[in-house]
């Protein structure tokens, strides 16, 4: 039977140590993480149990919302090894953290410097190609296409530009939005082909994986259970898809090597792992190992998109601010020779 407290000692007494209430523990593994969601909901949690509104299992189930952490409590909690899972928990949350971080911060940064210049250039437009798209025409000087091109763009973003702002929005809350948008496989296996990006997707991906299956089997689950919790807090679809698919199949017998093995979206650097699964210390041991190696491929791939991808950003920036100025700068030039 569960307990609603755990063997952490009591600085207060000199005799053996006295269990603590669950809930300390708890709010002390809230208070290390950052603020966000996980932090929300282990602090309601422990307030619950503190002011026994709610009984363990129901305080979990209220307010663990987000699978990840439903599952670590749930593991931590049945083991009877509550601090030590928490704290390999936190650790690697925080990993995983600044991994995800190291690898969006790769494709944000020059997103939004293109949507930034769009932004300036077509300010630009707007403000200066009418009037000098009357000063030429005064003139009677005759437009070269590209200059043409640009009055009819700019004439364009003067009739449609809330249109524009809504669709420069939109691409803004793009990555914000995914989550909630249907066909995550889709996108997954549409972004894994992406060159550079992919690998570094993969990866990442894959490090996430080995490293909360660690924190599940060091909690003592059987391994089928374990890959079942793991395919509900995954965020990579595939990986989820994955794991739902080798639990389904260890669960019915089939050896874990094989069944990792034959799984077409694990990288096979995953089968060594699982061939060390009748000792749940080595198996631990070896999918930390591995979640450190494929971390470390993660944030080089992401290091390899941000030296080719800023300065591409920079390229095309450029290239597209000097078409706007030489549009109008190719008539002027003719004017003045022209008056000359």
């Amino acid at each position: 039977m569960m307990s609603d407290s755990f063997p952490f000692s009591n600085p207060a007494s000199s005799s053996a140590p006295a269990p603590l209430p669950i809930w300390i523990g708890i709010r002390s593994a809230a208070e290390e993480m950052p603020w966000g969601q996980e932090r929300t909901d282990l602090l309601q949690i422990a307030e619950r149990l503190q002011h026994g509104s709610a009984p363990l299992h129901t305080a979990t189930k209220m307010s663990a919302r987000r699978t990840a952490l439903a599952a670590t409590l749930q593991s931590a909690l049945e083991s009877g090894r509550f601090a030590q899972v928490m704290e390999e928990y936190l650790r690697t949350s925080r990993n995983l953290r600044r991994l995800r971080w190291s690898f969006w911060l790769s494709l944000i940064y020059p997103f939004a410097m293109l949507i930034l210049a769009t932004i300036v250039l077509a300010v630009f437009l707007l403000l200066v190609s009418q009037q000098m798209k009357n000063i030429l025409i005064g003139f009677g000087v005759e437009l070269p296409a590209l200059t043409v091109f640009m009055i009819t763009v700019s004439d364009f973003l003067g009739a449609y530009w809330v249109a524009g702002l809504c669709l420069l929005a939109g691409l803004a809350a793009l990555p914000f939005c995914l989550h909630w948008l249907p066909g995550k496989e889709f996108r997954t296996r549409v972004l894994r082909s992406i060159p550079l990006v992919g690998s570094a997707s993969k990866n990442a991906a894959a490090a996430e994986f080995c490293a909360r299956l660690a924190v599940l089997i060091d909690a003592r689950l059987p391994l089928p259970r374990a890959l079942e919790m793991l395919s509900m807090s995954l965020r990579d679809a595939l990986m989820r898809t994955a794991s739902r698919h080798m639990a389904e199949r260890v669960n019915a017998g089939t050896d874990a090597a094989i069944a990792a093995e034959e799984e077409q979206d694990l990288p096979p650097q995953l089968v060594s792992p699982f061939r060390w699964t009748q000792s749940p210390d080595a198996f631990a041991d070896g999918l930390r190992v591995q979640s450190e190696l494929f971390a470390t491929q993660a944030r080089l791939r992401a290091d390899q998109l941000r030296f080719f991808i800023e300065p591409l950003t920079f390229l095309v920036v450029g290239c597209a601010g000097g078409l706007v100025i030489i549009s109008f700068f190719m008539p002027l030039i003719k004017l003045l020779n022209d008056l000359a």
